[in-house]
């Protein structure tokens, strides 16, 4: 008989809010400290915030609505700044409200961004439905070697296709295993 296999230990995590809120500080230091590196540092959280959508139209829909969105609230954030440097209150209370401002317009964009597909719908009517349509059939084929042209740390990433065709592999090596044991009699001993 052969042993069992033991569970593999779980390795010990961090709260998932500590973990973006410490990543976020870093990114502010980092971009302190080398203000070259915000351009990259952005454009690799947009792939990953890509990647972690789908990476189909949906995900670009996600990724163009947030970007956008972000983009139109520079002005409510440079008079928020404006208001802070301008003294009109306690310095920590300024900056608290800052803070919450910034942190409750981002998580409002994230759900706005979330629902792309019924903003997109409000704005264009009926049509709205067959350009959905349309782009969600013809993504693959059409806008995806645009959006790989443009942005192309988004090209299919061998690692995940080892990592498929290796699962494949163990998958069939399974399939084998079970239909030799399902072949093999066991021996008459002749008792």
């Amino acid at each position: 008989p052969q042993p069992l296999p033991q569970p593999l230990p779980q390795p010990q995590r961090e709260s998932p809010v500590k973990l973006p809120f410490r990543q976020t500080i870093a990114n502010i230091n980092q971009g302190v400290r080398e203000p070259k590196s915000v351009g990259p540092m952005v454009r690799s959280n947009l792939i990953s915030l890509f990647r972690s959508r789908g990476g189909g139209l949906y995900a670009l829909g996600y990724v163009v609505s947030f970007v956008v969105l972000e983009v139109l609230e520079i002005p409510d954030l440079l008079t928020d700044l404006a208001g802070f440097f301008s003294g009109d209150g306690s310095f920590v209370s300024s900056l608290l409200a800052l803070m919450v401002d910034f942190f409750v317009d981002t998580l409002r964009n994230v759900i706005y961004s979330f629902v792309w597909p019924g903003f997109f719908l409000q704005l264009t009517g009926p049509i709205g439905v067959a350009f959905l349509a349309v782009g969600f059939a013809t993504y693959n084929r059409i806008l995806r070697p645009i959006v790989e042209r443009v942005v192309p740390e988004l090209k299919a990433e061998p690692a995940l296709d080892e990592d498929k065709d290796q699962d494949q592999k163990e998958s069939s090596d399974t399939e084998s295993d079970a239909k030799s044991a399902t072949a093999e009699v066991p021996e008459d001993t002749g008792a």
